[in-house]
């Protein structure tokens, strides 16, 4: 099965089996950039996107995911952002030191650019099989930026991609567990669901947002259903991130669908600022 997800400033597909080069070159050809941008200073360090993946592909990792962003100058779609969920096959659905669960799969999730809006970024991430969104964790466990400047090379991209899978895998995990152990009150699911919609529109989200915090709680599917910050998290992120419910404009009573966030810089934002509210409420 392939999705795919195209509006006004990005393009993305999603396959339920890896995806080939050539279906990546197509929907992101940034990804085989060869050199930085034209529009990137003498100071820029071009970090290719392509040959760490390539390494990570020949050992056993797969890409599940793949968006670009999409640009008006055509000159400008070789360089642009770009943005990559790689799972490894042998962990689907199983656990191992690699991040597999019963419920779905760790993931190495790599943002890059080579026009010099984007440094390389490298996140640990988690694919639930019963959604079609991955999240990605919280600050506190994972996000290691490396800038585009001299010095900088593919190995290091490497190893920051190996700290990711031994160091920051398993503490995603151990977090999911404590997740799936605490409780949230009322008073704290409310306080979860006014958070994300903040992380989604801002400070002004009380006369911005087009719907109420507690439509964010509505459970979609039984396996989300329940008070733990793990169910809570889940139900609250895929109705943030996937919308698609009917709901009335604030100011004119005018139907219409909630929006789906997927451009990549807001859903990354989005994502781990989820987490890390769910972290808080735990700790609270």
């Amino acid at each position: 099965m392939q999705l795919t997800a195209n509006s006004r400033k990005f393009r993305t597909l999603r396959t339920g089996a890896a995806l080939q080069l050539e279906a990546i070159r197509q929907y992101a050809p940034s990804v085989f950039a060869p050199a930085a941008g034209p529009t990137t200073s003498e100071r820029y360090a071009y970090i290719p996107t392509i040959e760490p993946l390539e390494r990570l592909l020949s050992n056993g990792w797969s890409v599940y995911e793949v968006s670009q962003c999409k640009v008006l100058d055509p000159t400008k779609e070789p360089f642009t952002k770009h943005s990559l969920r790689l799972r490894r096959d042998a962990d689907w659905g199983r656990m191992n030191k690699y991040g597999g669960a019963a419920e779905g799969v760790g993931e190495l999730v790599l943002t890059n650019a080579h026009d010099g809006t984007s440094a390389y970024t490298l996140t640990a991430g988690y694919y639930r099989l019963v959604c079609s969104n991955g999240m990605t964790t919280g600050k506190q466990v994972a996000a290691h930026r490396v800038v585009h400047a001299k010095g900088r090379t593919t190995g290091e991209i490497i190893d920051v991609a190996a700290r990711v899978i031994e160091e920051d895998f398993p503490r995603m995990l151990e977090q999911i567990d404590m997740f799936k152990r605490v409780e949230l009150s009322e008073v704290k699911r409310d306080a979860f669901a006014r958070a994300a919609m903040e992380l989604r529109y801002g400070n002004a989200w009380q006369t911005a947002a087009p719907f109420k915090p507690a439509e964010l709680l509505h459970v979609r599917r039984p396996a989300d259903a329940g008070d733990s910050a793990w169910a809570v998290l889940n139900r609250i992120q895929e109705n943030v991130m996937q919308g698609g419910w009917e709901t009335k404009s604030t100011g004119y009573g005018r139907k219409s669908r909630v929006r789906p966030v997927e451009a990549i810089l807001p859903a990354a934002r989005i994502n781990r600022g989820l987490w890390a509210v769910a972290e808080e409420l735990c700790d609270a």
